[in-house]
Parts: C-alpha cells; structure tokens; sequence
C-alpha cells in the first residue's frame, strides 16, 4: 500500500505545484495591497477574488483530477499494468482513495489557515474587533446559521464538506470501474456510467434527508456528525464493491 500511494501522490504532484505557484502569487498581491493601507485601492479586491476561486477551483479540480487519471489508469496500456501487478483491487482503489482523501484534507486545511491569516491580517489593517465580531454575526444570521459559532461548529462544517465530497468522489470512481469492466467497448457506455453516478448520488442524498428527518431533533452539531458518519458509511460501500469488481473484472 505504502509503495501505491506513494505512486499516486506522484501522479497529482504537478497539479499541486500548479495550486501553491497560483496561490503564491494571488498572496503576494493580497499583502501588498493589504499593507498600503489604501482601502480606496482595487488589488484587494481583485486580490481576495483571485485567492478565494483558487482556493475553491484547487479543492474541486484535486477531486476531479483523480477521476481522470483513474480513468487514464483504465484506458491506456501503460496504466493498466497497475491492475496487472500482485495487488489487490482493493489496496489498489484504497492508494486512490486515500491518496485523494489526504490531498483534500491537507488542501482545506491549508486554505482554511492562510484564509484565517488573510482575515486577521486585513481586520487588523482597517477595522477594529467589535467589526468583526459584528461582520461575522451578520453573515452568519443571513446563512440561518447561529450567530455564536464556536470552533468545534466550524471544524464540523468543515469535515461535513470533506466527507460529502468524498463520498461523491467514491461514487464516481465505482461509475468509471464499471464502464470499464462491464461495459467497455460497449456504446453509450460512458453515458450509462454518468447516469449510474448520478442515480447513486441523488438516491443518497433522498436517503439522508429521510434518516435526518425521522431522528430526533437535534443540535447542529449532532446533525453534521450524522450526515459526516453516512458520508463514509457510504464511501467505504462504495470502495468495497469497486475494489470488488477491480479484483473479479479487472485483474489478471
């Protein structure tokens, strides 16, 4: 496992770097902009603009990224001697995943500090702290959220997001494992493969919503614990029958 997932972490290497040179650049101009202290100036703007869709655009597009190549791995001969070595289908889908999983964590994790650094940084400059009290409280009340959000909310918003993405990306890598171990080569193959995904997806969500309605009522807190917990509930089923079909139609 330890040699495959170091293997895949080479493989979205690049677009990683691409990621930190983007971010490094759009932070150079936040803090020159931020520490001329012109309110006035434009850079900030454009400034947190181009921090924020990079930070956003980098999550989605590691996710993305890893769907490509699993779909490269399937459907070009070099790649394919993956499947062919002593590996289990599931220690192969489990590098992916876990490759994937540690990539989007350490990514939001990073975004999430340096997007704190930035808020504290240009606060600091212009306003004072009742102003951001008051900015935050404002925002959040307008996101019908509680206006006294406390840390261990935001780090549960925080992997709620996590895990919903990761359960969709699952999702998508048992769709492209079966078009190519069961539909390959067949028409429309690609198109039934989307539709797989997008039924499984949405028959999810329906089925959350119902187990969150028939529960208790219950803090926000406790209702992000449960809607995390089948996230990976479903990720880990999801995985178990990828790996399944990667070992019975796949391997050799």
């Amino acid at each position: 496992m330890g040699k495959l997932l170091k293997y895949e972490f080479r493989k979205t290497m690049f677009l990683k770097l691409i990621m930190l040179v983007l971010t490094a650049v759009a932070e150079v101009l936040f803090l020159f902009a931020a520490y001329r202290k012109d309110p006035d100036s434009p850079l900030i703007g454009i400034s947190i603009f181009l921090l924020v869709m990079i930070a956003s655009a980098g999550i989605t597009f590691i996710g993305l990224y890893s769907m490509l190549v699993l779909q490269r791995d399937l459907n070009t001969k070099q790649s394919y001697m993956l499947f062919m070595t002593p590996h289990s289908g599931y220690t192969i889908v489990g590098a992916k995943v876990l490759e994937n999983g540690i990539s989007l964590l350490l990514t939001g994790v990073f975004y999430s500090l340096l997007a704190a650094l930035d808020i504290y940084i240009i606060f600091k400059q212009y306003v004072t702290l009742d102003d951001i009290v008051r900015m935050i409280q404002d925002m959040l009340r307008s996101m019908d959220l509680p206006t006294e959000l406390s840390a261990t909310t935001a780090v549960l918003i925080f992997f709620t997001l996590l895990a919903s993405w990761l359960s969709t990306i699952v999702c998508a890598y048992l769709a492209i494992i079966l078009s190519a171990a069961v539909l390959a080569g067949k028409r429309f193959s690609g198109v039934v493969s989307f539709i797989l995904f997008l039924a499984i997806t949405i028959a999810f969500g329906r089925i959350a919503n119902l187990i969150l309605k028939a529960l208790p009522s219950m803090k926000i807190e406790s209702s992000m614990l449960v809607q995390i917990g089948m996230s990976l509930v479903l990720s880990v089923i999801l995985y178990l029958i990828s790996g399944w079909m990667v070992d019975k139609k796949l391997s050799v």
